[in-house]
Order: structure tokens, then C-alpha cells, then sequence
């Protein structure tokens, strides 16, 4: 569940941008009277950029997506924000979360080193994927 300001617009954003494939995960977008936060969410979802990843990043920049800077660097992805500013990454090939050549890929949780697997025994449980460990 995701919270939205307008909620048929970000349905349509999503099920745009994912191509209408989520993996088995239902995006569902409950009705808010608050813009986010303006911090980073620790939840977020990754996307795989294909091997045209540049030209999905313009597909998506095409339908509201904005570049957005947390702090990144220099890294093998590209960290967009939604219509209302939740972030998410396109993945690049080779990217170690890359498990299908587009859509919905990963859900990727910052956590601490103590909430690491209590987190993925939660998130495998729910959506039935494959932790991908990674620490950068």
C-alpha cells in the first residue's frame, strides 16, 4: 500500500510503468490528505532497465518521473521519484537484483544490520522471492 494525493494517477503511473507486471505483488494506492515526507523512503521498488535501460529511463521520465538525488553517487542504477515523489531505481544490466529483463524486479529495504533478517524472512514470506544481499 502505497499513500497518494491522487490515487488514479498514480495507479496509472504504476501500472505504466511496470508495464501492468508486478512480480505477484498487488500495488494498491490508499488516499491521503499529506504530501511524502521529504525524506527517503526506506521502501522502495527497483525496476530492471533491460538492456536499453537509458530508453526506459526516458520511457519513464515520459510518463511523470522525475531524476531524483538521495545521495547516491556514482552507481549502477538510475534513482527516479514517482508523480508524488516516492523514489525508485531502474537497474542497470549486470546490477546483482536483475532477475528479469524488465518491470517489477526488487523490493529494496534499508535496514540496519540487526533488522536484516528478521526483514527478509518477512519480505520472502509475503511476495515468495529471493533475498538478494547487498551492503552499499
Amino acid at each position: 500500500m502505497i499513500d497518494a494525493l491522487d490515487v488514479a494517477r498514480m495507479d496509472r503511473f504504476w501500472l505504466d510503468a511496470t508495464r501492468g507486471r508486478t512480480g505477484g505483488l498487488q500495488l494498491r494506492f490508499v488516499p491521503t490528505m499529506k504530501p511524502k515526507a521529504a525524506h527517503k523512503n526506506r521502501l522502495h521498488l527497483d525496476l530492471a532497465g533491460g538492456p536499453d535501460w537509458e530508453a526506459e529511463v526516458a520511457r519513464l521520465l515520459t510518463l511523470g518521473a522525475t531524476r531524483a538525488d538521495i545521495g547516491q553517487g556514482d552507481v549502477p542504477w538510475d534513482v527516479l521519484a514517482d508523480p508524488e515523489g516516492n523514489e525508485f531505481c531502474v537497474l542497470r544490466p549486470g546490477h546483482p537484483g536483475v532477475l528479469a529483463d524488465s518491470g517489477l524486479v526488487a523490493i529494496c529495504l534499508d535496514v540496519s544490520e540487526e533488522e536484516r533478517y528478521a526483514q527478509r524472512a518477512f519480505w520472502q514470506s509475503q511476495a515468495d522471492w529471493h533475498a538478494v544481499e547487498s551492503h552499499d
